[in-house]
This record gives C-alpha cells, sequence and structure tokens, in this order.
C-alpha cells in the first residue's frame, strides 16, 4: 500500500515521521486529525496481471483460455 501526504503537514507533527509510532491508534484518519487535515475521501486502486509460466506452474494452474 502506499500513502501520500504532505510531509510538510505532516513534520508539524514530529511523531508521525517515525515507523516505530506505527500502527497508530485511531488509524490514518486519527494521524491527520493531529495535524488539522480533515480527510475528504478514501480512494483505492488495485492492479492485477496474469501470472508467469512459472507462477502458473507453481501455482498449479489451468491453462489459459482464450
Amino acid at each position: 500500500m502506499t500513502s501520500y501526504l504532505v510531509r510538510d503537514m505532516a513534520a508539524s507533527n514530529p511523531d508521525l515521521l517515525h515507523d516505530s509510532n506505527e500502527p497508530w491508534p485511531g488509524g490514518t484518519q486519527n494521524q491527520l486529525h493531529t495535524v488539522v487535515i480533515e480527510v475528504d475521501r478514501i480512494e483505492e486502486q488495485f492492479t492485477a496481471r496474469p501470472p508467469t509460466p512459472e507462477e502458473a506452474r507453481e501455482l498449479e494452474l489451468p491453462p489459459a483460455r482464450r
């Protein structure tokens, strides 16, 4: 997962910049609330690709249909 935050805004709460503070109580929305950022929307995007021949063999997948 990739999250994009404005570093200058997050830097106003130095605790947000340390991985050792993860997971943050209350999650990402609470993290943002500490620097006065209100979440307007959340977008999720998933991508997929066909398996490589090696992956298909390892997973014992049937041959691709065309």
